[in-house]
């Protein structure tokens, strides 16, 4: 695909074990935003549990949902 990301009904997404921090750039990812390509329908449940046992953001990486109180 040439590094930018293509949905289509074989790719909708990215490996957990491969994050691609050029997923958070629009000039690679403008199929999507990179929290639904990463956790796709499960991020707004996610940053639910993010608020609620990780309100301080101590244990991140790139691509990890933020809390946002």
């Amino acid at each position: 695909m040439g590094g930018v990301l293509v949905l289509d009904t074989t790719n909708d997404g990215c490996y957990h074990s491969l994050p691609d921090v050029d997923m958070l750039g629009s000039a690679w990812n403008s199929a999507a935003p990179w929290h639904h390509l990463f956790y796709q329908n499960n991020d707004a449940q996610l940053q639910t549990v993010t608020a609620t046992w990780g309100p301080r953001n101590v244990f991140h990486r790139a691509l990890s949902l933020r809390c946002h109180t």
